[in-house]
Order: C-alpha cells, then sequence, then structure tokens
C-alpha cells in the first residue's frame, strides 16, 4: 500500500513538471514570436515562470510609476491626465501600448527580456538594446540571471572603456545669430575621461542632440523647425571636432560647466544615452531642442529633480545653465575657451599699428614683401608678427573650406619657413576671459512698464518679451551688438480714447552687427517679423510688417565700446487701412550703438522708407534711446523720435522700467 502510494505520487510531481515545461515552452514561443503584450495578459497561465514571478513583483511595488521609469521612458502628462512619451522612434517601445502606458511598456519591457532576438533595426540584444532599462530593473526587482537569457553587453563595455568615464561638463558655445538653428546658444554633453587635463581634453567625446537637417530652402527649414518636421537624434562625437566646429569655424566662445556628479550617475547616464542613440524625437527649434533634450538625458539620474518640467513653453540654453548652476547647485567649475576670432583680436592688441600692418601684408601678399622690413625689428616682434599673420592664414583657410587641412600652400610654407628661423617660442595670447559667464547675465524674458506722449497724446504701456536679448539690455554674459526679440508683445492706451491696442507684436526680430576690419569682412544683417501700429494720414491703425537686409558695421574708438552702421532693407505691409493691399518699401537703417561705460548704453538710430509704387509707406524716423542698468536684472530707458509719416510730422518720448525675470 506504501509503495502505491509513493508511486503516486512520483507519478503526480512527474505531472506537474511535465505540465510546467509545457506551459513554459508555451510562454516562450510567445516571445519568440515577438508577442510580449500578449505573453504579459496570459503571465498567470505560466505562475512557474521567472517572467510571473517579475512581473508580480513589479506590481507589488507600483513600479511603472516610478519616477525614474517615467525619465527613462521620457512619459509626460498629457491633457487627459495620461501620459505620453516624447520619444518618437517606435523601435524604441516593446508594447504596442509603450507610448502611451508606462505600466504596460515596463510588463513587456519585462518579457523582452527573456527573449534572445536581437532588436531591430539594431544587432543588440534586448538586454544591451535597453541597458539602463535592464539595470535599473534588475537592481529593483532582482533578476535571476540562470533563469533568464544574460548579456554582457560588449558593445557598450568597450564604449565605457573607450570614453573612461569620470565626470560629465556641459558645453555651452555662446549665442550665434548668424546660424538660424543656434541663434540662442547650444548646449552638449562632455564626458570628462578619468585623469584628464586642460590639454587633454580634445580627446574626450561629447554627446550631442541635433535636428537631422538635410539642405533646404529657408522657408522649409523654418516650418520645419517650427512643427517638428526634422528628427532630433543623439550622436557621440570626439571634442575636437566640436572645437573645430564652434571655436574655428564659426568663431563662438565655449564654455565649460562641470557637473557634480557621483560615478554612479555618470554611469547611469552614459547607459541611458546608449538606449537613445538609435532612435529619435521630433526636433523643435523653441521647445524640445539641443537644451530641452540635454536636460532629459541628464534627468535619469536624479529621481527627485524634473529639470526639463521648467521648460513648459520654451527652452533657451542659457536657461537650462541658469537651472544647473543657480537653482540645483550641480555647477562645480565654469572653464572659458575663447573662439578663433578672440584669439586674433588678442594678438592684435600687442601689435603697434605699424605691426598689424606688416601682419596683414604678410598674409595678403606672403613673406616676400615684408622681409625687407621685417629684419630690422627685434626678433620678438619678428616672431609675433609672423604668428598674426599664420593666424590669418589658417582663420581664412578655415573659413572658406570648412575643414582644417593638413596639406600648407606655399604661403604657409614660406611663412612657417621664415618663423622657423626666429629661436623665439611662441607664446600664447593672453585672451582675458569675460567677467560674466553666460548663466550670470540677465535673465532672458522681460516685463516692462512704459508711459509717455505722441502726438501731445499720453499713453501708458505694458510689454511682456518671452526671450532673449536686445541692444539696449544689460550686454554682461550677452553678445553686445546683435539683437535676438522672440515673441515681444506691446499694449498701449492712450488718454485720448481709453483704448488699449497692441503697439507691437514681434514673433520674430534679429539684428547681427558684426564690425568690419582690414582683415575680418563681416555682413551685418537684420530681419523682422510681426504686427506694428502706424500712423497713416493721422489714423492708428495695425499692420503686418516683415522687413529686413543686409549692411555693414565698423567699429571705432569712443567711450567703451562704439559701433556705426548702415543697411539697407526692403519692407512689405499689408492692412485692412491699405485696402487689403501688400504694400512694398525700400530704405535704409543706420545709426551708432555706444556702450558709454558699463551701465550706460545709447543708440541714435535713423530709418527711413520709400513706399514702391505708393507714399503711404514713405516714412523716416530719427531715434535716440538709452538704458540705464539699475543692476543686473532691473533697468530703465529713455526713448525719444522724431517721426514724419504720409507728409505729417509728430514726437514720441516715453520712460519704461524693464524688469527680467
Amino acid at each position: 500500500m506504501l509503495r502505491i502510494i509513493v508511486a503516486g505520487l512520483v507519478l503526480c510531481v512527474c505531472c506537474t513538471h511535465a505540465n510546467a515545461d509545457t506551459t513554459d515552452e508555451a510562454l516562450s514561443d510567445l516571445i519568440a514570436a515577438d508577442k510580449y503584450d500578449e505573453a504579459v495578459r496570459n503571465i498567470n497561465q505560466f505562475p512557474s515562470s521567472h517572467l510571473h514571478e517579475l512581473i508580480i513583483r513589479a506590481r507589488e511595488q507600483s513600479l511603472w510609476n516610478d519616477p525614474i521609469w517615467k525619465k527613462l521612458l521620457h512619459y509626460k502628462k498629457n491633457i487627459w491626465g495620461g501620459y505620453t512619451s516624447q520619444v518618437d522612434g517606435k523601435d524604441f517601445f516593446n508594447s504596442a501600448e509603450g507610448k502611451t502606458n508606462p505600466e504596460a511598456e515596463m510588463e513587456a519591457t519585462l518579457a523582452r527580456f527573456f527573449s534572445t532576438k536581437p532588436v531591430a533595426p539594431t544587432t543588440l540584444l534586448p538586454q544591451c538594446r535597453f541597458i539602463a532599462r535592464y539595470q535599473w530593473l534588475n537592481n529593483k526587482l532582482g533578476f535571476n540571471l540562470s533563469r533568464m537569457p544574460d548579456d554582457k553587453c560588449a558593445p557598450f563595455e568597450e564604449l565605457v572603456d573607450a570614453l573612461k568615464p569620470e565626470a560629465i561638463s556641459i558645453i555651452f558655445p555662446s549665442a550665434h545669430p548668424n546660424s538660424p538653428s543656434s541663434m540662442f546658444g547650444h548646449t552638449f554633453m562632455r564626458i570628462d575621461r578619468k585623469g584628464q587635463t586642460r590639454d587633454t581634453r580634445m580627446l574626450d567625446f561629447t554627446i550631442n542632440y541635433a535636428a537631422q537637417i538635410e539642405d533646404q530652402n529657408t522657408l522649409m527649414y523654418a516650418v520645419n523647425g517650427l512643427t517638428g518636421g526634422f528628427e532630433g537624434r543623439y550622436n557621440v562625437l570626439p571634442f575636437h571636432l566640436k572645437l573645430r566646429e564652434y571655436v574655428q569655424m564659426e568663431n563662438r566662445d565655449l564654455w565649460e560647466y562641470k557637473l557634480n556628479l557621483t560615478q554612479q550617475q555618470v554611469e547611469m547616464i552614459l547607459r541611458h544615452a546608449y538606449e537613445l542613440l538609435p532612435t529619435y524625437f521630433d526636433y523643435y527649434f523653441f521647445t524640445e531642442n539641443c537644451a530641452y533634450h540635454l536636460l532629459s538625458l541628464l534627468e535619469v539620474a536624479f529621481p527627485d529633480k524634473d529639470l526639463t518640467g521648467e521648460f513648459s513653453g520654451w527652452t533657451i540654453p542659457v536657461d537650462t545653465l541658469k537651472l544647473l548652476d543657480q537653482k540645483y547647485g550641480m555647477v562645480t567649475g565654469i572653464n572659458y575657451q575663447p573662439s578663433h576670432k578672440a584669439v586674433i583680436l588678442s594678438r592684435r592688441a600687442a601689435l603697434t599699428s605699424q605691426e598689424n600692418d606688416l601682419a596683414a601684408k604678410t598674409y595678403r601678399n606672403g613673406m616676400a614683401s615684408t622681409s625687407a622690413v621685417m629684419q630690422s625689428l627685434e626678433p620678438e616682434r619678428q616672431a609675433a608678427i609672423m604668428d598674426l599673420a599664420f593666424d590669418y592664414l589658417r582663420y581664412a583657410k578655415i573659413k572658406s573650406t570648412d575643414t582644417v587641412g593638413t596639406e600648407l600652400t606655399q604661403v604657409e610654407r614660406d611663412l612657417l619657413l621664415a618663423r622657423s628661423k626666429i629661436k623665439v617660442r611662441s607664446s600664447p595670447p593672453q585672451v582675458n576671459q569675460p567677467a560674466v559667464s553666460p548663466d550670470h547675465g540677465h535673465e532672458t524674458s522681460r516685463f516692462s512698464v512704459s508711459a509717455g506722449v505722441s502726438e501731445k497724446i499720453n499713453f501708458t504701456q505694458l510689454g511682456w518679451r518671452a526671450a532673449y536679448h536686445d541692444l539696449m539690455d544689460s550686454s554682461p554674459g550677452y553678445a553686445w551688438n546683435s539683437k535676438l526679440d522672440f515673441f515681444n508683445i506691446e499694449l498701449r492706451q492712450y488718454a485720448d480714447n481709453k483704448q488699449t491696442v497692441v503697439h507691437q507684436f514681434t514673433l520674430i526680430d534679429i539684428l547681427s552687427l558684426e564690425p568690419r576690419d582690414d582683415f575680418f569682412n563681416h555682413i551685418s544683417w537684420h530681419v523682422d517679423f510681426g504686427w506694428k501700429e502706424r500712423n497713416t494720414r493721422g489714423i492708428r491703425h495695425g499692420a503686418i510688417v516683415m522687413e529686413g537686409g543686409p549692411g555693414l558695421t565698423y567699429e571705432f574708438p569712443l567711450f567703451q565700446r562704439s559701433l556705426a552702421y548702415g543697411l539697407i532693407q526692403a519692407s512689405g505691409e499689408y492692412s485692412k487701412k491699405y485696402r487689403d493691399k501688400l504694400l512694398g518699401a525700400s530704405g535704409f537703417l543706420g545709426g551708432l550703438l555706444l556702450k558709454i561705460n558699463p551701465v550706460w548704453t545709447a543708440q541714435l538710430e535713423f530709418n527711413t522708407q520709400k513706399g514702391m509704387g505708393n507714399d503711404v509707406l514713405d516714412s523716416t524716423q530719427t531715434a535716440l534711446r538709452q538704458n540705464f542698468e539699475l543692476s543686473t536684472n532691473v533697468s530703465f530707458g529713455i526713448d525719444i523720435s522724431q517721426n514724419k509719416s504720409s507728409g505729417r510730422k509728430y514726437t514720441e518720448a516715453s520712460g519704461a522700467v524693464r524688469i527680467y525675470f
């Protein structure tokens, strides 16, 4: 009898094992067929599986609701109260509902970790393709690696071995108005290797997020940039290539912000970056741009910080630096890397006028044109002149070819040969670091309150600007000779009728005043698009205005700094007062921009236009504008203008308090 009972128990155990093997095989079949959602839906049919254990643990912890999981998948609350991931590449998700369902995505991801098939379009196994998720879920749930596939992810280990990561720095190339995609500046990440020094940092690698842009016309470039028509992707590039791009080719100063991160946080960010490399986001110039998604990459290492949540409307790169440095105290050091142009200007400043002329002549005509005069100078002066001439040659070569070639021209060979005969060591130019770094300049948004008189009628005015900087703003931390106003609205109420009108609405207004000299041949330019209040034959009305054009700017020695500029302009205007016609005009914009002292800026400007086929747009304005900086984020301005429009003359004067926030 006892033998019968024991035999029965053995038989039952064998049956149980057989059933377990059968059910596990069914689960494996679902996973092998990439049916991860179905595997999760039927997981209760596989109670002995390790996947069942993991899903039960994840549900008990409500792990899908953990802040880090949402950051790893880039989930944001949508208007219906649910979640939507900002990642737009479908291959980033393992569940068919993954873009909008954090819980379904987590459980499907766990199911996929039991697959041994590469994740298309890569050749990586799931544990390697989703390495940040794998590591985080393993830490939370404790995978039994003897019961599931394990992948050491050799490609990632090789990458880490090459990078030797110890720290992370955020790099900020200064604003570049001559490049529409970088007119607010740019940020990217540098992976600082162990033992890095100032001299060896160019061997480091960077992680950069940017729009993938093919050649296309300006109109489509703007449309796609505003509507998410470009793919935004992360890429890994050597730092020396980014130095060449920004410092040499675009002449932008670089600012380096070293972050206070632990080794564990650095590795977490790297794993997440590795996950993001094969996929993409829809790129938007003003919102989901380089600065925004640099923060979205960083914040996976901070469960208690919602870095991207600080920017719900638009994201300005310098504002993200302010956030990291001033609000969260994550910046431990700031370094400055001058542009190629700044180096040239510093070399110039160390030479006399005659020596500068010799350097320019050597650059244009070769060593033979100046060798006789050079020999009469001290060796130190000859060396300084030749060093500047060689900098001129390299600058011109890079600007014309966008490359730093190893082949030398005959002029370069002659110059280097002559320089080698002078036994004087070249001294690096002393480029003074600006006293104020970009993150300590004025805030980029602005509120203003004004009062004044126009045509002997008093008015009050309120203004609000989303971003960024204009010629009358405090200049420390910004380029003092450029203007970039985005989404600037001014509401005015006149005392005669008590009506509030839109005096001006600027969608975008850019003015770049790069000075020319005997070497730098910059072209200044202006473009302005928006709504402006007009006074046509005594009738105030609004008009849609687009204007702009090229010109020249020159710097001269007066006060702290001074510029004289002149631009040819063309404009088009539309208003119902013009009988629903689009009217055109041509004109001239010129003036003086004077940095009188660190807190006082003045501008004298003359603007005239002549209607093309009409006299409605005939106008002339002479304006004197002054701004007095009261503190970094408060200033007081006075504007006075003499206007002539459609044959009528009138004067307008106002005072304004401007507050930056």
